[in-house]
């Protein structure tokens, strides 16, 4: 996988609706970012690397290594059951097969439901 189609999957399962928007998130000058899908980018400065690996949470080997694939949805799935990741109230998060993730935000009164369905299959499990 190329390094542009890393930041394009990257940008995707974030939900980063443009250029602009993730070399904000990178820290990174729009133009750089942009300049990695207009021209070669086999000669990027390390600098700019160390910072597009940073903002996507892989390593610099994973980033440029074009015989890589990574799984972003994967890796924000496992960011998400770790608590690195703040959700809001009310936001539930269906991981299925594969990898797949869902969100959904509910009302407070179907929360109540899930929170007591919740607590009867924990003390079941007890």
């Amino acid at each position: 996988m190329k390094l542009t189609d890393k930041i394009t999957n990257f940008m995707t399962v974030n939900q980063i609706r443009s250029l602009a928007e993730f070399a904000r998130l990178a820290r990174l000058p729009y133009m750089t970012v942009n300049n990695l899908f207009v021209k070669d980018y086999n000669n990027t400065k390390i600098e700019t690397l160390i910072k597009l690996k940073n903002a996507m949470g892989i390593s610099l080997d994973d980033l440029v290594d074009d015989n890589v694939d990574i799984n972003f949805e994967v890796i924000k799935n496992i960011d998400y059951i770790k608590g690195n990741i703040d959700i809001a109230d009310n936001t539930v998060i269906s991981i299925g097969r594969g990898g797949k993730r869902l969100i959904y935000t509910i009302t407070d009164e179907d929360a109540a439901i899930v929170n007591t369905l919740l607590e009867r299959l924990n003390k079941k499990n007890e």
